[in-house]
């Protein structure tokens, strides 16, 4: 048995045998290999068998982090201690990336001394067991496609983009084309993206000259916006490409976004929106009245246990990620002050930005979004609560219901301190077509 010295002098990998022939295990995508960590007074082994699979590409890895890498004060302190942090760094050899730790964190496939850890920022303790299954990303692939954009202002650094509903911001699976990416490839004269699997993807629009230079690691601090898109570092990698997105707007949201168009701007327009600096205001047609007209959601968002695929008010900041929320009510619908409330016009903005974050903070407070299919403003719905009031005609509670396709959600302005200027910049679109159409058949009500 073959052993040799990997990250330091903390740790040292033993190999096993492996089972399978030579020519199999060239297949890489085909192999299962398991990982294990075992403590020892000075240093850690790590144990590498491997087994077929024909389906997945997959690593399971049991860790144990008994050994510390310094001390203060006569306290133990792991570095890194975040545990996505410390999982890539000492699976580097492995080629299992911080991307696809991250990204097996929020799966639910990391276990810590038996539970299950979905928050990446966990500190990792001296004697912490961690086990998880890490499934490797594809490569991606985003071509320049010629799609319209509603450019609002551009220049060399920045552009601003009024994104129509319907349009997905970035490449991922199952959304391959038609994105406001390939849109702005395409606009800018880019060339098409190619990120092989494990490769940094660039995050501004000038990746064509800068795509050979290395960068530091991103370590996201805990207070980070999840609508962020961070660079990553030259080891990284993720499920999605999507350069020259600073932040994003779901599918379904009309509105503004701004984009960077160099690494300086993307750096810049970041730094801004950590800080919580950046202007922005939604609209939103919602069921029912918010209690009180006006006021702040602060309520912790995170994945719903029940369904990976939406957002829940999590129990607590460590099951869930902090997030707050204010809002007026603009209008209120039937307008009559003798009929009850049906649907109301609401303004948002956010001191965090968590995915879904208005959506759910809506939802919370009894007013689920119109035409939002995940958090209660599903179409039957709209129609039937609108139909309850018998303050409101038939055909135009059918009205709105049947215009009500998708989450009736507009991010009307947006404002930023140029990366290079430094001049203070505000952008203000009003709502789209459908949303109006929508808007208007609720004041006939």
């Amino acid at each position: 048995m073959q052993q040799r010295s990997v990250f330091s002098s903390w740790w040292t990998r033993t190999l096993s045998p492996s089972p399978l022939s030579s020519s199999s295990c060239d297949q890489k995508s085909r192999r299962r290999e398991s990982l294990f960590f075992t403590s020892s007074s000075s240093s850690n082994e790590l144990v590498v068998s491997e087994e077929e699979d024909n389906n997945t590409n997959v690593r399971e890895i049991i860790a144990a982090s008994a050994s510390a890498f310094g001390a203060n004060d006569g306290v133990v302190v792991i570095k890194p201690s975040r545990l996505d942090a410390f999982i890539a760094e000492n699976l580097r050899e492995e080629k299992i990336t911080r991307g696809a730790v991250a990204r097996s964190i929020a799966n639910g496939n990391v276990f810590v001394n038996g539970t299950k850890t979905m928050k990446k920022t966990y500190k990792v303790q001296r004697g912490d067991v961690i086990r998880l299954t890490i499934e490797r990303a594809k490569s991606l692939t985003a071509e320049p496609e010629d799609i319209k954009l509603d450019v609002i202002y551009e220049d060399e650094d920045v552009i601003v983009i009024n994104k129509p509903a319907g349009m997905v911001v970035h490449p991922a699976p199952g959304h391959s084309s038609g994105t406001l990416v390939n849109a702005l490839l395409y606009h800018c004269g880019c060339p098409a993206l190619v990120v092989q699997e494990g490769r940094k993807i660039p995050k501004s629009l000038d990746f064509a000259e800068v795509q050979n230079e290395e960068e530091e690691d991103d370590d996201d601090d805990d207070d980070d916006d999840d609508e962020i898109m961070p660079y990553l570092g030259p080891e990284e990698e993720d499920t999605t490409v999507r350069p020259g997105i600073v932040h994003r707007l779901d599918k379904g949201t009309s509105g503004l976004l701004v984009c960077a168009k160099n690494g300086a701007a993307h750096q810049h327009l970041c730094d801004q929106f950590a800080a919580r600096s950046v202007r922005r205001l939604y609209v939103a047609l919602v069921l029912g009245h918010p209690n009180p007209s006006a006021g702040v959601v602060e309520e912790p968002i995170g994945r719903d246990p029940k369904n990976r695929l939406r957002m829940s008010i999590a129990s607590s900041l460590r099951t869930g990620r902090f997030a707050r929320s204010n809002y007026r009510t603009l209008e209120t619908f039937p307008t009559s002050a003798d009929t009850a409330t049906s649907a109301s016009l609401v303004e948002w903005k956010l001191d965090t930005g968590r995915t879904h974050q208005i959506r759910v903070h809506s939802k919370f407070l009894g007013c689920g979004i119109l035409g939002d299919e995940t958090y209660d403003g599903n179409k039957e719905r709209v129609k039937k609560q609108l139909l309850n009031n018998p303050g409101i005609k038939k055909v135009n509670a059918e009205a709105v219901g049947k215009r009500s396709v998708r989450p009736m959600l507009h991010a009307r302005t947006i404002g930023f301190t140029h990366p290079r200027t430094g001049e203070s910049l505000d952008f203000s679109r009003e709502p789209p077509q459908d949303f109006l159409e929508v808007l208007d058949a609720l004041k006939k009500c």
